[in-house]
């Protein structure tokens, strides 16, 4: 069967209300306290990969797809680049905006309207189900005019959900994963990716 946005899986939307559940009560088993469970803070160690496909094409917009509480964006970011010395990462990556979409955190549930010259998704898909992937890649594409910079772990998450299973809901190789998102970016051939799969 052929899921969508409009149709996701029975699986996507339970996981959603765990994620929910998460993002409030936090991960009891790694004393992790709700305010910063899915901070946003794993795009501090993408940041200068994004900076670098940034630079190759520049964007004034960026949506940051699957961002959590955001609260990357409410830190400074401690550039690399000693002159630039402490920075925001809107300031880091030179663009004019941001939007955060994460279907989990009630303040950014609603995917932003329109279109945007970047769209990121940092450590998102493998949080997903398999049957879903393939509908959220099109969306990613579908909301970018530039841009599309994706990073997947290819390995067993830490946290656990409260249903005892593991956080990471698809693992797969990153040769897997790139055909996906090759799949996903042939309509759209005027758009550049990156992808990172960490193993």
């Amino acid at each position: 069967m052929d899921y969508s946005r409009e149709n996701p899986s029975p699986d996507y939307l339970r996981l959603i209300q765990e994620y929910q559940a998460l993002h409030s009560a936090g991960v009891s088993t790694l004393s992790i306290p709700g305010e910063i469970t899915f901070a946003g803070y794993s795009t501090f160690k993408r940041a200068e990969a994004i900076r670098r496909c940034l630079m190759k094409t520049p964007c004034l917009s960026l949506l940051d797809y699957g961002s959590g509480k955001g609260l990357q964006y409410q830190r400074i970011f401690p550039s690399s680049n000693l002159e630039e010395g402490l920075i925001n990462l809107q300031q880091y990556w030179k663009v004019q905006s941001i939007s955060c979409y994460d279907p989990a955190y009630p303040p950014f549930e609603k995917l932003p309207e329109g279109t945007f010259d970047a769209v990121i998704c940092v450590d998102v898909l493998e949080h997903v189900p398999r049957a879903d992937i393939g509908w959220i890649l099109n969306e990613l594409f579908a909301k970018a005019n530039r841009l599309v910079y994706i990073s997947v772990a290819c390995y067993p998450a830490k946290k656990q959900l409260n249903s005892g299973e593991n956080a990471h809901q698809t693992i797969k190789p990153p040769k897997w994963w790139l055909e996906k998102i090759e799949q996903a970016s042939s309509p759209h051939p005027g758009i550049k990716w990156y992808a990172e799969c960490e193993k």
